[in-house]
């Protein structure tokens, strides 16, 4: 049936075959994350990133060492966040923010940003470091895999969290209230 609006949703819910609702949903796909990192952090859930260990299946002479540490078998939960490099960077941003829930073991922050949470904002924080931590390491990783100059992982913190501040700035310009004390939460957080 025609009607005088279009409507994605709509559409999307008529052409999509339907499936049970994942567990992990809530911290992937949420109010004001970021596509990109949405779509990068829903990969490395299904465990579908082309890291060194799914290489090796495709091609048995391809590297498979982690180019970010040059220690270890590059797999998901190596990258984030078991490698030396990258457990440095996902502590500074979330050792304060997720106190005692703080770990750097994959499937933990995954139920962890997952669930059910006490404060809308923190969680907020909580998800969208996880998701610009995953895309942003992603990122330097295929950087150094094609032969770009290494960034050092102050760099990366930096540009996270210029990244997270320049979300809830948007978010506050747009006029979202349910976030206004996310700014302020960051700063004291990243202190």
């Amino acid at each position: 049936m025609f009607t005088p609006t279009f409507s994605t949703k709509d559409t999307w819910n008529n052409i999509r075959t339907t499936a049970p609702e994942v567990a992990w949903h809530k911290g992937v796909w949420f109010a004001h994350e970021t596509p990109k990192h949405s779509f990068c952090v829903w990969l490395a859930i299904w465990n579908k990133l082309s890291t060194g260990q799914r290489m090796q299946h495709w091609n048995l002479q391809s590297s498979v060492g982690c180019v970010l540490c040059n220690n270890n078998l590059e797999t998901r939960d190596h990258l984030f966040f078991s490698c030396a490099y990258t457990s440095g960077i996902w502590e500074a941003l979330a050792k304060n923010l997720l106190q005692r829930s703080y770990t750097t073991d994959w499937q933990t922050i995954i139920s962890y940003v997952s669930g059910q949470c006490h404060d809308r904002v923190s969680c907020f924080l909580a998800r969208s470091v996880l998701q610009a931590s995953v895309y942003t390491i992603w990122r330097e990783r295929n950087g150094r895999r094609h032969g770009e100059t290494p960034n050092p992982a102050a760099r990366l913190i930096q540009w996270i969290d210029k990244h997270i501040r320049n979300m809830l700035s948007v978010i506050h310009q747009k006029g979202d209230k349910r976030y206004d004390k996310g700014l302020q939460m960051w700063f004291a957080y990243r202190s």
